[in-house]
């Protein structure tokens, strides 16, 4: 049940940022400043093991002002191909993730490489992650996409 709250509260905080964020008139110096101001707090909790949610602010200020820089049509780091493609499977990686390290971290036990998760295996897991979210995305999520935009009367569907 805490689960159904807690995800329930993450969509009205998201819808709620949304919304303050298409308010904000932003200049390229706000953007800059709160991109930066996110950086320090995320990586400053990050170091100092503060708790999550200090470091999910800090992300989310980060993120709020590369977005704010893309909207005054800045060269960010958000807009590169890479970034596009990635936020093109993000939600496939979400969902995805967990089954994937729970089934990979299990194979590995039987093959004698279990244990403590070091940066070699975790590379791996996350690369194997982002594998099967990409097919995820190509085979599932873009066709769907495709068929219903379709479906729907008066839209055409969009190709990306």
């Amino acid at each position: 049940v805490m689960g159904i709250v807690r995800g329930a509260c993450g969509v009205l905080v998201g819808v709620a940022a949304r919304y303050a964020f298409g308010a904000v008139k932003w200049s390229p110096g706000l953007a800059l400043g709160t991109a930066v101001l996110g950086a320090v707090i995320a990586g400053g909790a990050a170091v100092l093991e503060a708790p999550l949610w200090c470091m999910s602010f800090g992300g989310a200020l980060l993120i709020a002002g590369l977005a704010g820089l893309d909207r005054l049509a800045v060269k960010t780091p958000l807009g590169t191909p890479l970034m596009q493609s990635l936020g093109d499977m993000s939600y496939a990686l979400f969902v995805l993730h967990v089954p994937v390290f729970v089934l990979l971290t299990r194979a590995m036990g039987m093959v004698g490489w279990g244990g403590e998760l070091g940066w070699l295996s975790g590379s791996f897991l996350m690369v194997m992650a982002m594998a099967v979210a990409v097919m995820a995305n190509r085979l599932i999520e873009e066709p769907a996409r495709l068929a219903i935009r379709a479906w729907k009367p008066g839209r055409k569907p969009k190709l990306a």
